[in-house]
């Protein structure tokens, strides 16, 4: 078997130089990857490696901050995150979790484990989905417009709310300043708001351009305002005019707990491209 080499880069500039042209050859895949990396500045990632053999990249691998999961890209090569993880071990590396391919996730968890004595458990598991075209919104549940600053305070609530929710091993600490970041950024990134009366009724956001795609996520409705289409018609609007600025594709992540929202992105014509899960550490 073809020997494996763990490389740590310094500089996000050259990170995204030597790992784009790779992953967005299955950009739907890497799409949280790509997306990452385009909207940072070149202060560097706690995390930036490559697993490499004499052929070429066989693994990307990110952490974007302490607290957050190590993010592997798409592979064949499971013995290449198997690798990985001997190397972060021993290297006294700090992940609360990863994130990636179940392929690909499951082994790095298990031989994280293995090495570090840190139990691990399924925090999430997910799928993405992908979508090139789709219908404008038809009917009318509200008024939809793009946020701004002076929604700052109940966006904020409304993303803990998510978080708790969605996430729930997940940190709170970081939301406002990650709002103020996407309201400063866009159209780069930003909150589409479907209103009704003037009183906010669903949110959905945007982030992470990944060359020719974007990201759409979180969405969010409160469990009160539930089961009445609000999701279903913002998300619906918001990927319409995301591809009507010129964005190829559209990506999103669904809880595959839900089978609601896996059911409604569908119908849209949202298209499944890979399940992906997210282990925590303990």
């Amino acid at each position: 078997m073809t020997s494996l080499t763990v490389k740590l880069w310094p500089s996000v500039a050259e990170f995204r130089q030597a790992v784009s042209p790779a992953l967005r050859q299955t950009e739907a895949a890497n799409n949280l990857l790509l997306g990452l990396m385009e909207n940072h500045s070149d202060a560097p990632f706690p995390i930036m490696a490559t697993v490499e053999d004499a052929m070429g990249l066989s693994l990307t691998a990110l952490q974007t901050d302490p607290f957050s999961n190590l993010i592997l890209s798409f592979s064949q090569r499971i013995d290449a995150a198997v690798y990985l993880a001997d190397y972060l071990a021993e290297v006294g590396a700090n992940l609360p979790g990863v994130l990636g391919p179940v392929t690909l996730a499951q082994p790095f968890a298990e031989r994280w484990s293995g090495r570090t004595g840190a139990s691990w458990a399924i925090s999430v598991q997910e799928r993405i989905f992908s979508i090139q075209k789709v219908e404008c919104e038809s009917g009318n549940l509200g008024e939809l417009r793009w946020a701004s600053q002076s929604d700052r305070d109940w966006l904020c609530q409304w993303l803990a709310d998510f978080i708790r929710e969605a996430l729930p091993h997940d940190h709170t600490e970081r939301i406002a300043e990650n709002v103020a970041k996407r309201l400063e950024e866009f159209p780069r990134s930003g909150f589409l708001i479907l209103e009704e009366n003037a009183r906010p009724r669903c949110l959905a956001g945007f982030a992470g351009p990944t060359g020719s795609g974007i990201r759409v996520g979180p969405v969010f409705t409160p469990p009160h305002l539930r089961n009445k289409g609000y999701a279903s018609y913002t998300v619906r609007a918001l990927t319409f005019r995301l591809l009507q600025w010129g964005y190829a594709s559209v990506f999103l992540f669904t809880d595959l707990a839900n089978p609601t929202s896996n059911s409604i992105y569908q119908k849209m014509g949202y298209q499944p491209v890979i399940d992906v899960t997210q282990y925590r550490f303990r």
